[in-house]
C-alpha cells in the first residue's frame, strides 16, 4: 500500500507491506504526493516536492531507487494535484495542467439521440 503522510514533518510518500509484515519504507526524500501503482505493482509513480514525476521500481518485495521521469513545468494551483493517474502499463500519464489562455471550448453531450425528432435509430 502506498500512502502520503507528514509524520516526518512534511508530506512524503511511504509504502507499507500489507502481507502481514510490519515493514514500511519512506520512498520520497524531497516531499511527495499522489502515489500511483502500475497495474502489475512492479512500479510506483509519484509527484516529487520539486515538481518531477518520479518512478520507483519494485523488486523482490522492496523499493528500488527513485528515478526522475520528467519535470512537470506547469504547476497547478495550490492545493490541486498535477499528477492524476497512470495507465496500467505505466507508459502514459494523466496530468492536470492549467491552460495558458483564457479561452474555453464548449462541450455538448447529447443523450438519447435516437429518440430525437428527425433521427433514425437502427
Amino acid at each position: 500500500m502506498a500512502f502520503v503522510s507528514d509524520m516526518s514533518g512534511r508530506f512524503e510518500v511511504y509504502v507499507r507491506n500489507l502481507g502481514g509484515g510490519k515493514e514500511q519504507w519512506q520512498i520520497s526524500s524531497d516531499g511527495g504526493a499522489n502515489a500511483r501503482w502500475r497495474a502489475d505493482s512492479k512500479e510506483l509513480f509519484y509527484e516529487s516536492g520539486d515538481g518531477y514525476l518520479m518512478a520507483v521500481p519494485w523488486q523482490q518485495e522492496k523499493p528500488g531507487t527513485p528515478v526522475r521521469l520528467f519535470q512537470i513545468s506547469n504547476r497547478a494551483e495550490a492545493g490541486t494535484s498535477v499528477f492524476e493517474d497512470v495507465t496500467p502499463d505505466g507508459q502514459r500519464f494523466l496530468l492536470n495542467v492549467p491552460t495558458t489562455s483564457l479561452t474555453s471550448l464548449g462541450f455538448y453531450a447529447i443523450t438519447h439521440w435516437p429518440s430525437l425528432p428527425g433521427t433514425t435509430a437502427k
